[in-house]
């Protein structure tokens, strides 16, 4: 078997409604009169933060972003758009369970990897969500976040499986970028039929 584990994403490939991150993005933009190029560099610049641990909450994430942007004042209504964005965070892709049980079945470990803070992790194991994988990390509960290499390093650790013998599936081309430094295979996640032919390709269904 040249490969032994997959890995995942969980917002945008597993579930969490779909590409949300961009809805929300795209709203708060709109809000704030400002251009997407503009949000995202404020919004890259900081979110380690919250994915690292060193702040507890995507409130206070907000809060630092709109206090940059001269924004503080809009913070209630960036907290409204965030709740009605994120209401269907625990829900999961019907294709993609069927998936997780067929590859467990098949004798594939499973891993995942999410950048995202630690009330999300509990968020997703108060639903069961955990059970399903071999390795379940939060990147505020491990202190790395994607694409740092000891991240990748953590999870092939976790899933006690030689890295090269990874597969991650993830939907940001960003958090694939040390892919080729770390020694994993990456898949970049389009949509559930893309995901199945390239998972054919590597003879894995």
């Amino acid at each position: 078997m040249k490969f032994k584990a997959i890995g995942f994403d969980y917002h945008g490939v597993i579930g969490g409604g779909g590409k949300t991150g961009a809805v929300f993005s795209s709203a708060v933009c709109e809000l704030l009169e400002i251009s997407r190029e503009q949000y995202n560099e404020v919004y890259f610049s900081n979110n380690h933060l919250l994915n690292t641990g060193e702040i507890s909450s995507f409130a206070e994430l907000l809060k630092i972003i709109l206090n940059i942007l001269g924004k503080s004042d809009k913070f209630d209504e960036v907290m409204k758009i965030s709740e009605r964005v994120n209401k269907d965070y625990t829900n999961i892709d019907p294709n993609i369970f069927d998936l997780l049980i067929k590859l467990r079945t098949d004798g594939y470990k499973l891993g995942l990897l999410s950048n995202a803070t630690v009330e999300s992790g509990n968020l997703l194991r108060s639903k069961g969500i955990d059970k399903y994988f071999d390795a379940f990390l939060i990147s505020a509960e491990i202190g790395f976040q994607k694409p740092q290499v000891g991240a990748f390093q953590v999870l092939a650790k976790s899933l006690n499986v030689p890295i090269s013998k990874l597969i991650f599936i993830d939907d940001s081309e960003k958090s694939l970028s040390t892919a080729k430094d770390c020694g994993f295979t990456p898949i970049l996640f389009k949509n559930f039929v893309q995901l199945k032919e390239e998972l054919k390709k590597k003879s894995i269904l």
